[in-house]
């Protein structure tokens, strides 16, 4: 008997799932303080022994071979996650559907790899874009080992192997800078964990191919993947675009500006939203979207994520040049004009990936590609008659189109009863408030001490900090132990 997406979902979240849960967002969170303090001093090292135009050549080939994985056996092992506990994934059809997928792009990547060798402005990357395509044949073992253990929630060794991949890569990329390897020093870290998960996969794990493949059971992943090929390829077709453009009208270097104000903003105010749903969204898949507890945990996600967004945001974009300074060294100063408007963007973009996350949640893939179709058809103007502008004023247009992008999301999830209006206004307005009141006293403070330079930033931050902390607890409490109480992490207990 044929199973409807509808029929995949289960009741509530069960207290077992709601510990599993909870342990997955543990051991995400852990996953990514180590990544980030790691990259984080990896970044200090190797923007001194690079220079900007090595980060825009890198981002641009990341973007190719990500536009090109949007057709990659990962969209349709998506859809294991939305499958009831109990019922098997067919990852022995996905890996034979994946042979064929990989390859195929593989062979495009290289093909589209030989046609640069006759641009004027991208010739550089040429060779770049033959090395990096080899990140989508380790994808095809890699990504069904991923899938594997997402849909497990065994996130203690799904952890291990990311972090194991990141400790070689870290080291594989300082060393090839230090031999002056120059780009490949940022590009060839990527290829190392796909290649641990399908060390796992096939010697540890000792899961062997059949190369078989179910027509029929495979037919609900298909349709799930195409659907999803459509919201993906919207999403990263812009990214690709974006930098592809920016490379044509400023070069390589400008790029490397752009990327990095733009890297060093998603550092302290997206990443959580994005590693926290990707520990929750297998829940949300699999409870049902009626049930009052979806919309809790949804309204949970939302509120947690610009509690702590917001502050780091506001905080980040007063501080762009030392910051800039701090973290990327003299040579880097021009981003430091990019970094507020960055910032703005990457606390949007926060929050609408997680609306985004509910409403693929509760099967609203069509929403998601509204979504995405809309965010490209408002971006594409502003590539065309405000990027030409200059880098700053195309950053603060991108935060204002995004603003609508997140009201369209936040619309949608209010009309299919998702969310409620009032419950995320009051469960965001204190975060907003404190945020306000903190960022007064701050500058305030810093102005009448006379400080100057890094004596003046830490005032400025302790102060925006202690306030922000304090008037959320004092002015009001009850929505500071209630957002405590809610935390997910608690949910083990």
């Amino acid at each position: 008997m044929a199973h409807t997406e509808a029929d995949t979902k289960t009741p509530p979240l069960t207290a077992g799932l709601r510990a599993r849960v909870g342990r997955a967002l543990a051991w995400n969170l852990s996953f990514n303080l180590v990544r980030d303090v790691l990259q984080f001093g990896v970044t200090l090292i190797l923007v001194r022994l690079l220079d900007p135009a090595a980060y825009g050549m890198a981002a641009l080939v990341n973007g190719g071979i990500a536009f090109l994985a949007v057709f990659s056996l990962n969209a349709f092992l998506a859809h294991g996650l939305q499958l009831e506990e109990g019922r098997e994934v067919d990852y022995q059809s996905h890996f034979t559907v994946g042979g064929f997928q990989q390859g195929a792009l593989f062979l495009i990547a290289q093909l589209a790899g030989l046609g640069l060798w006759w641009s004027e402005d991208y010739e550089a990357i040429a060779p770049l874009v033959h090395f990096y395509a080899f990140r989508l044949l380790l994808d095809w073992p890699g990504e069904l080992r991923r899938a594997m253990l997402q849909r497990g929630l065994d996130w203690s060794r799904l952890v291990f192997l990311d972090t194991a991949g990141l400790l070689a890569g870290a080291l594989l990329g300082l060393v090839l800078a230090w031999s002056g390897a120059g780009v490949y020093a940022l590009l060839a870290p990527g290829l190392v964990t796909p290649l641990a998960l399908a060390v796992d996969l096939f010697l540890l794990a000792r899961w062997r191919p059949e190369f078989r493949f179910d027509a029929l059971g495979h037919a609900p992943a298909l349709a799930f993947g195409l659907r999803r090929m459509g919201s993906l390829a919207a999403d990263r077709g812009r990214t690709l675009l974006e930098t592809a453009l920016v490379v044509h009208l400023a070069g390589f270097a400008a790029t490397g500006l752009f990327g990095r104000a733009n890297a060093l903003a998603a550092l302290f105010c997206q990443r959580l939203a994005v590693q926290a749903m990707a520990a929750i969204y297998p829940a949300f898949a699999r409870m049902d979207a009626t049930d009052h507890r979806y919309r809790d945990l949804g309204l949970r996600a939302l509120q947690g994520v610009f509690w702590l967004a917001l502050p780091m945001g506001v905080l980040l974009a007063g501080l762009a040049e030392p910051a800039v300074r701090i973290v990327y060294g003299a040579q880097w100063l021009q981003a430091a004009e990019l970094l507020p408007p960055a910032v703005g963007l990457s606390v949007l973009a926060a929050m609408s990936h997680v609306g985004y996350l509910l409403l693929l949640g509760a099967n609203g893939q069509d929403d998601c590609l509204r979504a995405d179709l809309l965010r490209l058809l408002l971006v594409v103007p502003a590539l065309i008659w405000v990027l030409p502008r200059g880098l700053a004023m195309y950053l603060w247009s991108i935060a204002g189109l995004e603003l609508l992008v997140l009201a369209y999301l936040l619309r949608t999830l209010f009309a299919r009863s998702l969310l409620n209006g009032g419950d995320l206004l009051r469960a965001l307005w204190p975060a907003l408030f404190s945020a306000l009141l903190a960022l007064a006293l701050a500058k305030g403070l810093s102005a009448r001490a006379g400080f100057e330079g890094g004596a003046e930033s830490l005032l400025y931050s302790a102060v925006f900090v202690s306030v922000y902390g304090l008037a959320l607890w004092y002015l009001f409490p009850s929505a500071s132990r209630r957002f405590l109480r809610a935390l997910p992490w608690r949910w083990q207990q």
